[in-house]
């Protein structure tokens, strides 16, 4: 990823909390450093991606987090059903026919 940033900034070396746009990076450049990331890299980013992770280390750990399945979450609590209620409603609509 390092490299791909230091061919599309004309740099010779990019540090892991370097800035994109604070080293020289705009929106030419970012274009030509997500374009890179998918065909050389195969990585699915996006121009959205690089503002949001503007470092070389914050976009690696994106990617890296982006190929993980996601945790499974708890499951919601169900809803309880106050059957009463739904009687209610029923019985409300076959009046009004």
């Amino acid at each position: 990823m390092a490299e791909v940033w230091c061919q599309a900034l004309g740099l010779e070396w990019v540090g892991a909390e370097d800035n994109f746009f604070d080293v020289g990076g705009d929106s030419l450049r970012l274009t030509s450093v997500v374009a890179t990331l998918r065909e050389r890299l195969g990585l699915q980013v996006t121009r959205l991606d690089m503002f949001g992770h503007p470092t070389v280390r914050a976009m690696a750990a994106h990617v890296a987090d982006a190929g993980r399945p996601a945790e499974p979450s708890a499951p919601r609590p169900r809803r309880s059903r106050d059957t009463a209620a739904l009687a209610r409603r029923r019985d409300r609509r076959g009046r009004r026919s």
